[in-house]
């Protein structure tokens, strides 16, 4: 008896009377004990040690996540992706991956191509009867009786199809995004003045022009270019993340900086014992913005042990940085605004440096407002979730700590 999911969720005997019923945490570990299949979470396997099979991969349910790294590096615009160990990107409730190398974007590009074939070619069969008929023009039904029907369908439902693909693989990468949506544009412009050509030769907008030929053409340019837009903007914004430039209505602060280091003169731990070949090492000079939080905790907190504002490091090579670290959460500070926060919220949950999946904390002291797309893209982040606090929250950021 599976759930939507494919999940087991009961089990009964040839007379079909109930032997058990089954509960799974978000993430697939059984809420009790159950003995009558090895097959239960999303429908697959559970071994001895409570790891769900997965072919490529074992996943761990208790954190939500793989054993091994995922082989496919993941998309600069889906940072869960990055995350060669999370499972179906920190969303157990939607996805499954059978395979354990799978990505979510990888389903929807496969949708948005078939879905453009069979727009394309539903569009492109409405079109050629229409022609046909002589509904759209002499020209348009001269044409309609020289071509080869199925010819011109196969065609039409290829190019919905290379729209679909290249329109969702924009998701790829922002480079993607930028040449897609300026190819969308350019379709786009170009069949509304093809358009508008023939629209003026068969009598204007008023005089019969505009016939069922012309209004899909119309409306077929007029979504590439929304599409096409649509698909820049997204392009050159990741890329002005990811080179760090501020949004103008983001409230940027300053970034201020403090000659305290944190060598331990100051008070602050140095060099912490390493641990699965990687190393940590302090990182000077320390925020300001770090240093006041720091002390705020110390404050509340006097015997609270912390880690604070370390550099990470596996076989030499960095892999990132944290800010302050306590017992159950790792808090990123972003003093200067909201510039690549998603990035550094998603790099916290690297297995390297946050093994068990603390919740990470994203403290932004100097942000009054965050927008919508903002906060949905950053509380994502993780199998806990990622928690937000602005400007004038760092009492309810304390609270939430000692909670």
């Amino acid at each position: 008896m599976p759930d939507a999911l494919g999940s087991v969720r009961g089990a009964v005997n040839s007379g079909a009377a109930p032997l058990e019923s089954r509960q799974y945490s978000p993430y697939g570990e059984p809420l009790g004990s159950y003995s009558q299949s090895a097959f239960g979470f999303a429908g697959e396997q559970t071994d001895a040690n409570g790891l769900v099979y997965l072919r490529a991969r074992y996943m761990n349910p208790a954190t939500g996540m793989f054993l091994s790294k995922d082989p496919v590096e993941g998309f600069m615009q889906r940072p869960m992706s990055r995350n060669g160990y999370s499972y179906v990107e920190g969303n157990p409730v939607n996805y499954t991956d059978p395979s354990g190398e799978f990505l979510p974007i990888l389903l929807g590009i496969a949708g948005a191509t078939a879905f453009g074939a069979a727009f394309g070619a539903f569009a492109a069969l409405g079109m050629y009867e229409a022609a046909l008929r002589g509904d759209c023009g002499c020209d348009k039904k001269q044409w309609a009786q020289h071509t080869d029907r199925n010819t011109f369908l196969t065609q039409a439902a290829l190019a919905g199809a290379a729209f679909g693909f290249g329109f969702a693989g924009a998701a790829l990468s922002p480079l993607t995004a930028i040449a897609a949506g300026a190819l969308g544009i350019h379709i786009g412009i170009d069949t509304i003045q093809h358009t508008w050509t023939d629209i003026q030769k068969n009598g204007g907008l008023f005089g019969g022009g505009l016939n069922p030929c012309n209004q899909l053409e119309l409306l077929g340019g007029i979504a590439g270019i929304i599409g096409g837009v649509g698909m820049l903007g997204s392009g050159l914004n990741t890329i002005s993340e990811n080179l760090g430039v501020p949004k103008p209505w983001e409230n940027q602060g300053g970034t201020r900086k403090s000659p305290i280091n944190n060598t331990g003169s100051e008070g602050y731990p140095g060099i912490f014992p390493a641990g699965s070949g990687v190393t940590k090492l302090p990182k000077t000079p320390m925020d300001l913005d770090v240093v006041e939080l720091v002390e705020a905790v110390r404050s509340r907190y006097p015997s609270m042990p912390m880690e604070i504002n370390l550099k990470y490091f596996k076989e030499h090579i960095e892999i990132g940085e944290v800010d302050l670290q306590v017992s159950k959460v790792i808090i990123e500070v972003k003093g200067g605004g909201l510039k690549g926060a998603v990035k550094d919220v998603a790099a916290k949950y690297n297995p390297d440096i946050n093994p068990t999946q603390k919740q990470v904390i994203l403290y932004a002291p100097n942000v009054k407002s965050i927008t919508h797309n903002q906060v949905s893209q950053i509380e994502g982040l993780g199998p806990l979730g990622t928690k937000i606090f602005r400007a004038g929250s760092l009492n309810d950021l304390l609270d939430y700590i000692g909670n």
